[in-house]
């Protein structure tokens, strides 16, 4: 038997092939994978400090965004500090009545014209980290004030140049670290994507 037979050596290149393949298909679904768990970690740690950022204001704090917000309370919390308005809530800790509480603040959002796309009650309830995830960003960019999400005054960078920013979740770490006052040209807020080379 020749091993250099093309009749041998096709199906060990094709076999060969597959292998190779198969697990470069692996490596590369694992590293994605990888980079997408560490995106929702820095996430969910800078979303957490957005909203401790507000809570604190009625002596409030969150350690776990996901466990913290399911059973409404915190949630309504946050909506009440960023809002102004003060919203009923209910008070037992049945499932019913976190499910309740979760509604409350849904429907809040949606009288004030928010867009939820696919979050319901129990999700958030149910501490669903994606639907929390995109809740509490559909918050912030809505209650956010204009002059944390705009450039500092001293920037040169236009609001086209900022708004990139504004759609990518990672950099709200920066304003929820920083306050606008602390905010210059050479921080970590300014995107510098104007700046030709």
């Amino acid at each position: 038997m020749d091993l250099l037979d093309p009749a041998v050596i096709t199906p060990v290149l094709f076999i060969a092939a597959h292998f190779v393949t198969a697990a470069g298909v692996w490596l590369y679904r694992r590293r994605r994978a990888r980079n997408a768990d560490e995106r929702d970690r820095v996430q969910k740690k800078t979303f957490t400090k957005w909203v401790n950022k507000h809570l604190i204001k009625v002596r409030k704090h969150i350690t776990d965004l996901y466990e913290d917000l399911r059973d409404g309370h915190n949630l309504i919390s946050l909506l009440e500090v960023l809002s102004g308005v003060t919203l009923p809530r209910e008070k037992g800790r049945m499932r019913f009545h976190r499910l309740q509480n979760v509604q409350i603040a849904l429907d809040f959002l949606k009288q004030r014209q928010v867009k939820l796309v696919n979050i319901r009650n129990d999700d958030i309830t149910d501490g669903n980290p994606k639907l929390t995830l995109g809740l509490i960003w559909t918050i912030i960019l809505h209650f956010q004030p204009d002059e944390e999400l705009s450039p500092p005054a001293s920037s040169s960078s236009s609001r086209s140049c900022w708004t990139p920013l504004l759609l990518e979740p990672s950099s709200i770490l920066a304003l929820a670290s920083a306050s606008p006052a602390s905010a210059s040209p050479d921080s970590a807020t300014d995107p510098g994507c104007c700046h030709s080379n």
